[in-house]
């Protein structure tokens, strides 16, 4: 799957790295404090 990340879509991110994303977004969401944490 690591070979999929090296694929740069049109905006700079593959689909695999965008549902990484939404993933770790809702992990955060769902830890408690309901914050978003956001990571450049």
């Amino acid at each position: 799957m690591a070979r999929f990340v090296h694929r740069r879509g049109p905006r700079g991110f593959t689909l695999i790295e965008l549902l990484v994303v939404v993933d770790i977004i809702g992990i955060l969401a769902a830890s408690g404090d309901g914050t978003v944490v956001t990571v450049p």
